[in-house]
């Protein structure tokens, strides 16, 4: 087991290695993009008529 992460990591490291690094241009423009999940840890032991429901919600930012 220990030589299969070692051999993962060791071909990761050298792959890391061989792309060259990114810069990003200067521009007026900023993108963003995240997501939130909404996901409620005591769903199964609320009584009532309240509803709970898991919930993901996308959200871009462009400025």
């Amino acid at each position: 087991m220990k030589k299969n992460i070692l051999a993962v990591s060791a071909a990761a490291v050298a792959l890391m290695a061989a792309v060259p690094a990114v810069q990003a241009q200067e521009s007026p423009w900023l993108v963003r993009a995240r997501a939130v999940n909404l996901d409620p840890a005591n769903e199964d032991t609320v009584t009532g008529n309240l509803n709970i429901n898991d919930k993901t919600i996308p959200e871009v930012d462009i400025t």
